[in-house]
C-alpha cells in the first residue's frame, strides 16, 4: 500500500511539474539553458589548442646537462632539393596513379569515385613513405554506411573507412591522416594478435579449468574477462592514437587540425563504461595533447628525409572492387619503422621533462629507466634533478637524495669524471 501511495505521489509530482513548466515557454528555455551549454555540439566540435605551453621554472637555463642522452640524428634535406623531388613525384601521380584509379569497375557494393580513392591514396601513401611503413601491401577500403562514423582494421592489412566518416572528413586531410594512421598503428603494434592471444588465454581458463570445476559458476569469470578485455581494448586505442599522432607529424600533417576526427565523436552521444571498447573522446584528446608534448622536434625533418629517399608507391584498384592496394616497392629496404622500446620511450620522456624543468616527473621516469638498464646515466640525471630541487627549495632532503643517486651511478661507473664532478658538487653543498 505504501509503495502505491509513493508511486502515485511521484506521478502527480511529475505531472504538476510538467504543467508548471508548460505555463511559460520562456521558463522552460531558462531551465534547459544550463544543459544546452553543457551539451552543445558546437562547443564540442571546436578544436582546442593542442600545443600546450610547457611551464619552465626560473632557473631552467641553469639545468646541468653533459649531453649524455643521445637521440637519432636527423639529416635535413635542402628545401630546393625537397621541392624538386615533390614536383617529380607529382608527375608520377598524374601519369601513373590517377589513370589506375579511374578504371571502371562493377560492384554491388559501394564503388567510390576515383577522386575519393585518390584522396585516400595520397594521404595514406604519404604516411607510409614518411614513416617507412612500406613493408607490406596496404589496402584501403570504403564501406557504405549512412550513420556509422567509424573506421577499423582487419587481417591482411586492410583498413576500412565508412562513408559516414569519410564524408565528414573528406575536406580535412589532417583528420583523415589521423584516422588512417590510427588503423595502421593497430597493425604495427600487433593489436589484432594481442587480442587473439588474450582470448585464447581466457578460453583455456574457461574450458580447461573453470567449467569442469565450477560449472555455470564459470560465468562469473566470463563476465570478469569481458571487463578485462574492454580495459585492454581501451589501452590499445590510447596507444594507437599516440602512434598515429607520431605518424602524422612525421608526414607533415597538423595534430591540431586532425582533432576534428575525435571532436566529431565527442559531439555525438557517448559514455565510457567498464564495458566500453573505446575511451571517452575527451580522454583521447588529452592523451594526444600529452603525446605531442613529448614528440621529437625533428620528426617533420625526418619524414621529409624519408620521402625524399623513397619513390612513389604504386596503386591499383583491388579485385574486391571496394578497396585500393598501395603496393610495397620491389626493392625492399632494411630500415623499416621500428617501434620504440620501453627504454627508448622512458629516455625520451624523462629527458624532455628534465629539460623543461619538470623535475618530479623526470625523476619518476628516470627511476623507471634505471630499473631496465645497467647504465649509470639515469642515476646521474636523477642526482641533477634532486640537486636542482634543492637549489629551488633549500630542503635538505633533496640534497641527500641527490647524493644517494650519484653514489648509485658511481657504483656502475666508478672512474667516470662526470660522476666525480657531481659527487664533489653535492658533497660541497652538504
Amino acid at each position: 500500500m505504501k509503495i502505491k501511495i509513493i508511486t502515485l505521489f511521484l506521478v502527480l509530482s511529475l505531472c504538476f511539474n510538467n504543467f508548471a513548466i508548460a505555463s511559460s515557454h520562456i521558463d522552460r528555455q531558462i531551465k534547459a539553458s544550463k544543459n544546452n551549454v553543457k551539451y552543445s555540439s558546437v562547443e564540442k566540435y571546436k578544436i582546442d589548442t593542442i600545443n600546450e605551453v610547457t611551464k619552465k621554472t626560473k632557473k631552467a637555463s641553469k639545468i646541468k646537462d653533459p649531453k649524455l642522452i643521445k637521440f637519432k640524428k636527423v639529416k635535413t634535406i635542402p628545401a630546393a632539393d625537397y621541392n624538386k623531388k615533390i614536383t617529380q613525384d607529382e608527375l608520377i601521380y598524374k601519369k601513373a596513379i590517377i589513370p589506375q584509379l579511374k578504371k571502371k569497375t562493377n560492384s554491388v557494393n559501394v564503388n567510390p569515385q576515383p577522386v575519393d580513392f585518390y584522396n585516400l591514396y595520397r594521404i595514406a601513401e604519404k604516411l607510409i613513405r614518411a614513416n617507412k611503413l612500406d613493408y607490406v601491401n596496404w589496402r584501403i577500403a570504403v564501406r557504405k554506411s549512412a550513420g556509422d562514423y567509424n573506421a577499423s582494421t582487419t587481417a591482411a592489412n586492410l583498413i576500412w573507412i565508412n562513408t559516414a566518416l569519410y564524408d565528414s572528413l573528406y575536406s580535412n586531410p589532417d583528420a583523415l591522416a589521423f584516422v588512417i594512421g590510427h588503423e595502421i598503428a593497430h597493425q604495427v603494434l600487433g593489436h589484432l594478435q594481442q587480442y587473439e592471444d588474450r582470448m585464447h588465454k581466457h578460453q583455456i581458463w574457461i574450458n580447461s579449468l573453470l567449467i569442469p570445476t565450477l560449472g555455470y559458476g564459470s560465468m562469473i569469470y566470463v563476465a570478469i574477462a569481458d571487463k578485462m578485455e574492454s580495459k585492454a581494448s581501451r589501452t590499445d586505442e590510447y596507444l594507437a592514437d599516440a602512434l598515429s599522432t607520431e605518424f602524422l607529424v612525421r608526414a607533415g600533417y597538423d595534430p591540431q587540425k586532425a582533432m576534428e576526427a575525435i571532436n566529431i565523436i565527442n559531439a555525438h552521444p557517448h559514455k565510457e563504461t567498464i564495458n566500453s571498447s573505446h575511451p571517452d573522446p575527451e580522454k583521447r584528446i588529452a592523451n594526444i595533447k600529452e603525446t605531442v608534448k613529448y614528440l621529437s622536434k625533428d620528426l617533420k625533418n625526418e619524414g621529409k628525409f624519408n620521402i625524399y629517399n623513397s619513390n612513389v608507391l604504386d596503386c591499383k584498384k583491388s579485385s574486391d572492387r571496394v578497396s585500393i592496394i598501395i603496393t610495397k616497392p620491389e626493392k625492399q629496404r632494411n630500415d623499416y619503422y621500428q617501434v620504440e622500446t620501453p627504454e627508448d620511450i622512458l629516455k625520451r620522456i624523462a629527458y624532455t621533462d628534465y629539460k623543461n624543468g619538470d623535475m618530479e616527473k623526470a625523476i619518476k621516469n628516470f627511476k623507471s629507466l634505471a630499473k631496465i638498464t645497467e647504465s649509470y646515466i639515469p642515476y646521474l640525471y636523477i642526482s641533477y634533478a634532486y640537486e636542482y630541487l634543492y637549489n629551488e627549495t633549500k630542503e635538505d632532503k633533496y640534497l641527500k637524495r641527490a647524493r644517494k643517486a650519484i653514489e648509485e651511478a658511481a657504483k656502475l661507473a666508478p672512474d667516470n669524471k662526470t660522476i666525480g664532478r657531481q659527487l664533489k658538487a653535492v658533497a660541497e653543498d652538504l
